[in-house]
């Protein structure tokens, strides 16, 4: 069999019947995003399974990179880790979405390795998500000198914050608009209004005191993946992202949500991932803010 090399295919392509794409995806590549005639694949879902989705393997180191890390947290093949890094990598378990291997899907005549994946905003009858890209910087250390600069200059603000903001959407409001914010709008947030931009993430939120629930969500679990940081030396991740999704739809109640995802760029070095832990601290400090901010309105 022979495998597509390329995340694209033609515009005038189509998926076949049993796919579809997945109309929540923030960023990444986007089948939006024609140039040429070509469109980019990015993430589908199988009619029928909506509580998985298929994210398309990327061409070379990137896509084996992302591949061996899942293999190796749900102990799938773990013979390219040594032991202590075998043992960090399922401490990460409950922190990602849970992976079912990979698929190998045809589209136009040609074949396409994905890998399956839980969608963690399937269970959220309007599911409000927002993508964040962490690290202060975002390049790994084999980044070509061109690459550095520019990633370096995407975001001015990025290596006080720690991260960048990909962006959100949030399910439509009373009138019927989806809202959305996009990597160009996270990449203009300074430290005068990435609070403010944190708290309109949170507009669709149906109570203040779902707010304050799900905020405390966020918080914990962001605690408990500083703490794996914090007591391991192997792993390093460069260009990955957190993932928080919460219920828009006021009759249902379903908690508030928290993953890692996209780990195309990790490293094994023995050396603890300060690039990635002060992003961790730093959101977790805007979210300590707003909760005090809110806490402080409702005294007056």
């Amino acid at each position: 069999m022979i495998y597509s090399l390329s995340m694209e295919m033609y515009e005038n392509e189509e998926l076949p019947a049993t796919l579809e794409w997945y109309k929540d995806q923030i960023a990444g590549h986007h089948p939006s995003v024609v140039k040429n005639g070509i469109r980019q694949i990015g993430i589908v879902k199988e009619r029928g399974k909506e509580q998985n989705l298929l994210k398309l393997v990327q061409d070379g180191m990137r896509g084996i990179s992302e591949v061996q890390f899942y293999d190796s947290i749900f102990q799938k093949d773990q013979s390219n880790h040594t032991k202590a890094q075998a043992v960090a990598l399922e401490g990460l378990r409950n922190f990602v979405p849970h992976y079912f291997g990979k698929r190998v899907i045809e589209i136009a005549s040609r074949s396409y390795e994905f890998i399956e994946l839980e969608d963690i905003t399937h269970q959220y009858r309007k599911p409000c998500i927002m993508d964040i890209k962490i690290g202060k910087v975002t390049y790994d250390p084999d980044a070509s000198e061109d690459k550095k600069h520019t990633e370096s200059i995407k975001c001015p603000h990025q290596k006080e914050f720690g991260f960048r903001i990909l962006g959100y959407r949030l399910h439509p409001d009373e009138r019927g608009q989806i809202r959305v914010r996009d990597k160009n709008w996270g990449r203009t947030r300074t430290p005068e209004n990435i609070q403010i931009a944190f708290d309109e993430y949170f507009q669709a939120i149906p109570s203040k005191k779902l707010k304050s629930d799900a905020i405390k969500v966020f918080r914990k679990e962001l605690a408990k993946i500083s703490e794996w940081f914090d007591t391991q030396q192997e792993i390093q991740m460069y260009s990955s992202s957190l993932l928080f999704v919460y219920e828009g739809d006021p009759h249902y109640h379903t908690p508030a949500k928290m993953k890692m995802i996209d780990f195309s760029h990790v490293f094994y070095e023995k050396q603890y991932d300060e690039n990635y832990i002060h992003g961790l601290k730093f959101i977790d400090n805007v979210f300590q803010c707003i909760e005090k901010t809110d806490i402080n309105k409702e005294k007056f």
